[in-house]
């Protein structure tokens, strides 16, 4: 993962549960690998793409802790929704993935 940009470090609610902290390792390092997807579904303009990453995301982080990365993925999950054609301008989406990503680099564990 990238240097954490400003801003006060995130880490999981749950980081205290020894029964976690090792699943919590793991989502952690997965992290750069579903932003990369992200990142690149959008790059391609592939909206469908893009809204199912940040509709898994969305679940995943409120389970491992993470409940404002949560919320910043179901934006850009309702984002691409509210599209009114996949070919739309991606520029709400485009900003909601920044925020996404600008965040979950922040991540500590």
């Amino acid at each position: 993962m990238q240097p954490s940009p400003p801003g006060r470090p995130l880490r999981s609610q749950l980081a205290n549960d020894p029964d976690m902290q090792e699943l919590i390792g793991l989502f952690i390092d997965e992290l750069p690998e579903r932003l990369g997807a992200i990142e690149n579904a959008l790059a391609e303009r592939r909206a469908d793409d893009v809204k199912r990453v940040a509709h898994q995301l969305r679940g995943a982080c409120g389970g491992y802790g993470f409940p404002v990365l949560s919320l910043a993925a179901g934006k850009v999950e309702d984002a691409v929704r509210a599209m009114a054609t996949p070919d739309a301008d991606l520029a709400a989406v485009k900003a909601g993935v920044d925020e996404l990503v600008n965040l979950c680099r922040r991540v500590i564990r």
